[in-house]
């Protein structure tokens, strides 16, 4: 191998590892931080930050392939890495800042499901609306909370047509309260009629094995991208789990 094309691949191992590096920095926030539980695989808040990571590993490294030479002068060499590094920097601050903006910050029960909003979901006005510390969009993770119906009748009514609208209760922070001990759990479905969901749609094998093997409740989950279901073994919920299986897409004739 010529000395140039050998310097030239060294060059690029190096900007591949220091990529990685930061890459796997800033996978901790949006995998463990913004998106816990595996959320990013139902929430889709991770799709345009994998893409944009997928191209920092490939074009900045490659990008090093083609401009760095031994026989070009520092000064040239350092302007060079500065544009690469910029235009890296930029790419990844555009997915991150995507990706923290859409993250999960409610999840929020409500009677029978389970609804996940998004920090973009929650308009600043409904915010300042709620006490605390429902006004405030947690930054790490996401809170889990119920709803308190209003008791005012005109109240009622102006819910009900915002619902009609496509605004309902769990876009309103200023209905959450702190759930009661046991009180999500207390609401779930039973376990079999989920397996019978999945018999008829003929994905029982496909979901069986992760089922508990004893008594246990379920609940949908919703959110702007889809449905999915949440698993609750035993009698609590501190073992609960996402499956995707989404409990609403029953052919007709079986509802």
């Amino acid at each position: 191998m010529k000395p140039i094309v050998a310097a030239k691949f060294k060059a690029l191992a190096v900007h591949l590892v220091v990529t990685g590096l930061v890459t796997a920095i800033s996978a901790v926030f949006v995998y463990l931080v913004w998106y816990p539980d595996d959320l990013y695989k139902y929430l889709k808040g991770g799709e345009l930050y994998k893409l944009i990571v997928t191209v920092e590993l490939v074009l900045g490294p490659l990008m090093t392939l083609v401009i760095f030479s031994p026989y070009k002068p520092k000064k040239e060499l350092v302007l060079d890495y500065f544009l690469v590094g910029a235009l890296q920097f930029s790419a990844l601050a555009y997915g991150l800042y995507s990706t923290f903006i859409s993250r999960p910050v409610f999840e929020v029960f409500v009677i029978d499901r389970i609804e996940f909003i998004a920090a973009t979901e929650l308009e600043d006005a409904d915010l300042a609306l709620a006490e605390s510390p429902y006004n405030v969009l947690p930054v790490a993770g996401y809170k889990t909370v119920c709803v308190e119906r209003p008791t005012d009748v005109e109240e009622r009514n102006n819910l009900l047509f915002t619902a009609v609208a496509g605004k309902d209760i769990e876009l309103y922070p200023r209905y959450y309260r702190e759930c009661v001990d046991g009180e999500i759990v207390a609401a779930a479905y039973p376990g079999e009629r989920l397996e019978e969901a999945m018999r008829v749609k003929g994905d029982l094998g496909k979901y069986g094995a992760r089922l508990p093997s004893e008594k246990f409740g379920w609940l949908p989950v919703k959110s702007r991208f889809g449905a999915w279901v949440k698993v609750y073994p035993g009698e609590g919920a501190e073992n609960a789990y996402y499956l995707d299986f989404d409990p609403w897409e029953v052919p007709v004739e079986s509802k």
